[in-house]
């Protein structure tokens, strides 16, 4: 059995922090002792009451907006975290978009979009923080992929697509950070209830997934997703050549 890791005077980042899954990653850091930077993209009143429930567990918090896709965002929130918290520890590669298109309706603008954010994102965080976790002497990075990236998905090709490059940049980093003690994988998970997934839940389609779902609580699935890094109590590595589903 594995023991719960403490993570009492770590720091980490997760983006799109401010609700859904990535609020719940937020959450459960705090109560392992995380400080926690939860950045947002327009969202400033949820941000600042995610901010509030994380200070409540006893840790320290802030809230930072940030667009991903943005090398001069992504850096600004990155040097306003050093300012505040002195280093970063983990990094939750969380922020995303879904748009459900038919393939023969997806507009350049809307496949530009959605791997600036999804993929693009993934990059320009993981890269701008790199090299401090390189200096820091390790640290952990865990990217949000989706078993669309894996399986393919006919309602959102370029959201697939976008999941499937989360993927293998991942691989990539897993290799280059394993000599500087830095630890990444990627997360696929399913369909999870989320503002996110709203439409495509309450779609046929949708409730034909729900009906294959073993685990049926899909609020407590969305919890489970989080033990992945809890495996390095014990010096138990993460398995870093597939994604975790």
């Amino acid at each position: 059995m594995v023991n719960q890791l403490s993570l009492k005077g770590k720091t980490a980042l997760i983006t799109g922090s401010s609700r859904g899954l990535g609020a719940e990653i937020a959450l459960q850091c705090a109560e392992e002792g995380a400080n926690i930077i939860v950045t947002y993209y327009e969202k400033v009143n949820a941000a600042e009451s995610m901010v509030k429930r994380i200070k409540k567990t006893g840790v320290r918090a802030i809230s930072l907006q940030m667009d991903v896709s943005l090398r001069h965002s992504v850096r600004q929130t990155v040097r306003k975290s050093l300012n505040e918290f002195g280093r970063i520890d983990l990094l939750f590669n969380n922020a995303g978009i879904l748009q459900q298109k038919a393939f023969d309706k997806i507009t350049d603008s809307d496949w530009d979009r959605m791997l600036d954010v999804n993929l693009k994102g993934v990059f320009l965080c993981a890269q701008e923080i790199f090299n401090i976790m390189k200096k820091q002497g390790g640290g952990i990075i865990i990217n949000i992929a989706s078993t669309g990236g894996q399986l393919g998905g006919t309602l959102a090709v370029h959201y697939a697509a976008s999941k499937a490059g989360v993927i293998s940049l991942t691989k990539s980093l897993a290799r280059l950070g394993a000599p500087h003690g830095i630890q990444v994988n990627c997360i696929s998970p399913g369909l999870l209830d989320s503002e996110m997934t709203k439409a495509e839940i309450n779609s046929a389609a949708g409730r034909e997934k729900i009906k294959q779902i073993l685990l049926k609580d899909r609020a407590q699935s969305r919890k489970s997703l989080i033990w992945p890094f809890f495996l390095h109590q014990g010096n138990l590595p993460i398995l870093q050549d597939k994604p975790l589903m």
